[in-house]
């Protein structure tokens, strides 16, 4: 499968629009697309000051497929995310 610039900048959208919409379902939504995006692409995984502050955003999620979907990320890429194990822990503990 192709990996055009649109699904690269889908990816980069996905994670800006986490970032700044704390609590909205439609960022949930996008933590769940992000999700789907990152499993077909696994090679695209960037981890940056975007991805630390969308992992922030987990304890604020209400809705399970969205925790689960970060969930996944966090676990995918730990040896890539600074701090993978706290911040599993810290999410487990809510």
């Amino acid at each position: 499968m192709a990996f055009g610039l649109s699904d690269f900048r889908c990816i980069k959208a996905s994670k800006k629009i986490l970032k700044l919409a704390r609590g909205i379902p439609f960022a949930q939504n996008c933590a769940i697309a992000l999700q789907i995006m990152l499993g077909k692409f696994p090679d695209k995984f960037e981890y940056d000051s975007e991805m630390e502050n969308l992992f922030w955003l987990l304890p604020d999620f209400t809705d399970d497929e969205a925790k689960a979907s970060l969930v996944w990320i966090i676990g995918e890429y730990a040896e890539k995310i600074e701090n993978s194990e706290e911040t599993i822990t810290t999410v487990a503990k809510k």
